[in-house]
């Protein structure tokens, strides 16, 4: 059997342990301590304290007052086991953690008489404790970066510990931060004064979340979501800890969104006032074609006819820029090389911008083909110069750039890891305003006069852009001009083949053409421009109408107008051709609507556009017969 062990055993036993064992007398507030209390404070024997205030003394100013509450509280409620935490200040420099555990002794009464217990170092464990809480916050958090802020008198608020994503964030260092003169210099001056309550909180110790915008190193606005946790000291700030996330994309497809939202709005409202306004436009411009041979004999009254066909085209060309914004127009999409598309406007473009504004082209040659309307990109870049020509009124240069996408464009959310073509109109005018920049792209916002302007150049700019799946960006500086620039993806398609020459033939004949038509000022006025070409035309105005007479009557040509009263024009042209497959088709419109542009594109049916002049509906026509029947010798 083992025998029993000296108590100078135990007492090697328990200092090798690294425990301190001690011993409180209450009554007369005398302390006993074991030699391994010396190795935990780092005390010789002689200096161990022999009372509590004496004790109090060895403990860190911040827990004083916790531990001697934790200890009153145990004798009081005659808890039979009491544990603390502290600090103590090392001898050697540092700190370190030490955990208390004792028995409460009482006498038969209750009364309490002392108590006896351990003290260990529990430093380790307490950095591991708090390394685990770091890392909940951070998980909490889920940020592209996280950091920590000392906050001192008279230093600037940058990051001292980073970890994450902060420079791709941020587009900064935390060096050039405090280059900056901290954090708060590179807030957005416009955020600021929203961010008052979040300071005024972080300052009483409150947790806070904030969506602001910083100005990053690149000129660039980035959108952030910061979400603080303030650590105070005596009632003063002394340390922030927080988690950053990068808004930026997720804010961008939010206006997209807002933008698609209000673009589709437009669209609605334009489109119910197209068909009718597009009608009336055709009365008056085609009335006065036909009233050409009446007006030979007068100067005066030419003049007159010629400034209304000029009012029909000025009104024309704003509502089919409406409906640009609802596609409601059908395109006519090519592979084409951009650079041979600006080439071949510069003379239009160069015109446009007038002799006090000098263009230039700066073409890097590329291989790369983009897929887009040719005339839509063209009318684009066309309100662009124009833009630019208003932002130049005592003259500049106006520079317009083809050229690869490359990193230095950035990133392009709505064509991201592809491939792009970079198109860039660039003035030396005078900038837009900061509060300006952000709206320049909707419909109807405009800062020149009612008379200089509608508003819808550049939304309708954006809108044909986005039609191109590409996306437009606009860098702009008071005093130092602005660069719009349009990013288009490219292609792996080839170009198709050239078109056919442009017919020459006559515009005349002698076909039966059946007309739908609504409206009877149009239908009037249709039917007369083919009756005087030699057509025989039979003129209805409903679809049911028109079903009845192709019952009984054979037709070379059914010409028609598409939103009806009683249906779509398309739709019927569709039946109409399944039944009979040599019929020559052409359909009128001013408004198309989705499903109309789905039967017009998969059955090729030729389209012409309200308000058009008597000519061009008899070339189509007699293009659309010469098809289907042969052209006349």
């Amino acid at each position: 059997m083992a025998g029993e062990l000296t108590r100078e055993q135990l007492l090697w036993a328990v200092r090798g342990s690294g425990l301190g064992v001690w011993k409180w007398e209450i009554a007369t507030d005398e302390i006993t301590w074991s030699l391994g209390m010396g190795d935990l404070f780092e005390l010789p024997e002689a200096s161990f304290p022999r009372n509590l205030s004496e004790y109090e003394v060895l403990l860190h100013p911040d827990d004083r007052e916790r531990v001697q509450r934790a200890l009153s509280l145990a004798i009081a409620s005659r808890l039979p086991v009491f544990e603390v935490e502290h600090r103590i200040a090392k001898a050697s420099g540092g700190i370190r953690w030490i955990g208390g555990k004792a028995r409460l002794e009482t006498d038969e009464a209750g009364n309490p008489i002392r108590l006896a217990g351990t003290a260990v170092d529990i430093t380790d464990q307490k950095a591991i404790e708090q390394q685990a809480a770091q890392l909940r916050i951070y998980s909490e958090l889920a940020s592209d970066y996280v950091y920590v802020v000392e906050v001192r008198e008279g230093q600037p608020l940058a990051p001292s510990i980073v970890a994450g994503s902060f420079e791709r964030a941020t587009g900064y260092t935390t060096e050039q931060v405090a280059e900056q003169g901290g954090w708060l210099n590179i807030i957005h001056p416009e955020d600021l004064p929203g961010l008052e309550p979040v300071f005024a909180g972080v300052a009483q110790g409150k947790p806070m979340v904030a969506e602001y915008r910083i100005i990053g190193a690149d000129g660039e606005s980035r959108w952030l979501r910061d979400h603080i946790r303030p650590e105070l000291k005596d009632g003063a700030l002394v340390r922030m800890v927080g988690g950053v996330q990068d808004l930026t994309q997720q804010k961008a497809l939010e206006a997209r969104l807002s933008h698609a939202q209000r673009m589709e709005a437009l669209a609605r409202i334009s489109g119910s006032v197209a068909h009718d306004f597009n009608n009336l436009l055709l009365v008056i411009s085609a009335s006065v074609d036909l009233m050409e041979p009446a007006l030979a004999g007068s100067a005066d009254a030419r003049g007159l006819a010629d400034d209304i066909r000029t009012a029909c085209e000025r009104a024309t060309d704003l509502t089919r820029t409406l409906l640009t914004f609802g596609r409601k127009l059908p395109t006519n999409v090519q592979v084409v090389l951009l650079s041979d598309v600006v080439r071949q406007w510069r003379t239009v473009l160069a015109r446009a911008a007038g002799e006090r504004v000098t263009l230039s082209l700066e073409i890097s040659e590329t291989t790369a083909m983009v897929e887009l309307d040719t005339a839509q990109l063209q009318l684009a870049l066309l309100n662009l110069t124009l833009n630019a020509k208003a932002a130049m009124p005592a003259g500049g240069k106006l520079v317009i750039r083809v050229r690869p996408g490359d990193a230095t464009d950035g990133r392009v959310g709505e064509i991201e890891g592809k491939p792009f073509v970079a198109l860039e109109v660039s003035d030396t005018g005078g900038g837009i305003a900061p509060d300006v920049l952000p709206r320049i792209f909707e419909p109807f916002f405009t800062t020149k006069g009612p008379v200089e302007g509608t508003g819808l150049g550049l939304a309708t700019c954006h809108e044909i852009v986005t039609q191109a799946r590409g996306a437009i960006r606009v860098k702009s500086k008071l005093g130092a001009g602005t660069t719009f620039s349009i990013y288009l993806p490219a292609t792996t398609r080839a170009p198709a083949s050239r078109a056919a020459a442009q017919f020459r033939g006559a515009v005349g004949g002698t076909e039966r053409i059946l007309l739908l038509e609504d409206e009877p000022a149009v239908r009037r006025l249709a039917k007369r421009i083919l009756d005087d070409h030699g057509y025989s035309v039979t003129s209805v105005s409903t679809i049911r109408e028109a079903r009845t007479l192709f019952l009984n009557e054979q037709f070379a040509l059914f010409l028609s107008d598409i939103r009806l009263p009683d249906g779509s024009g398309a739709s019927l042209a569709q039946e109409l051709r399944s039944a009979h497959a040599g019929l020559g088709v052409v359909l009128i419109s001013g408004f198309v609507p989705s499903d109309a542009l789905d039967i017009i594109e998969r059955n090729a049916f030729p389209l012409l556009h309200k308000p058009f002049g008597s000519e061009a509906l008899a070339r189509l026509v007699r293009e659309t017969l010469d098809k289907f029947t042969g052209a006349r010798s």
